[in-house]
C-alpha cells in the first residue's frame, strides 16, 4: 500500500514538472552575462538560453525554439529555454 502511495505521489510531481516547461519561438536579442550566460530579451520577457556551441553572439537579433523551464538555473535570474534550435533574425539590437 505504502508502495503504490508513493508511486502515485511521484507521478503526480513529475506530471506537474512536465507542465511547467512550454515549448516556444522566440524572436529578440541576444546579450551576455556574467558566469558565461547568454540571454536572449523580447517582448515576452528576459530568458537566459541554455544553447550548445555555436553560441549565438551578444548584440544580434536571433530566433530560438525551444523549451521554456521556471526551474533554477545557473545564470540564477528568471526563466530559461533549453534552446532546440535557433538562427540570425533582422532584428536591430541596442549595442
Amino acid at each position: 500500500m505504502l508502495k503504490n502511495a508513493i508511486v502515485v505521489c511521484l507521478l503526480i510531481v513529475n506530471s506537474a514538472a512536465l507542465a511547467a516547461d512550454k515549448h516556444v519561438t522566440i524572436k529578440g536579442c541576444a546579450s551576455a552575462g556574467v558566469e558565461n550566460c547568454l540571454f536572449i530579451t523580447s517582448p515576452q520577457g528576459r530568458y537566459a538560453l541554455y544553447v550548445t556551441p555555436p553560441r549565438p553572439v551578444p548584440g544580434r537579433g536571433i530566433r530560438v525554439t525551444g523549451t521554456i523551464s521556471d526551474g533554477p538555473n545557473i545564470c540564477m535570474t528568471g526563466p530559461s529555454i533549453k534552446v532546440e534550435t535557433w538562427r540570425y533574425t533582422h532584428l536591430h539590437c541596442p549595442k
